[in-house]
């Protein structure tokens, strides 16, 4: 229904934000700590950029990392 993709959208702006909020606090704590992240700390780095990216191309950018993913496993 036209209400159900309204929450839908405004879910992933929300994911979108709070991943950005995330993304900025991991460099700012990368910063602090001499530009070093964790490999934890580098994972999600890379889950809170990709809730932007979704959030900014209305969930499609998931789909062309699948499909990235994908082509690497085939090469």
């Amino acid at each position: 229904s036209a209400a159900s993709d309204v929450y839908k959208r405004q879910e992933r702006e929300l994911k979108g934000q709070m991943g950005m909020i995330g993304a900025m606090g991991a460099v700012a704590s990368a910063a602090m700590k001499g530009g070093q992240l964790s490999e934890q700390e580098k994972a999600r780095f890379v889950e809170n950029i990709n809730l932007a990216n979704d959030a900014q191309t209305g969930g499609m950018a998931v789909y062309s990392r699948r499909a990235d993913e994908a082509f690497a496993k085939v090469q």
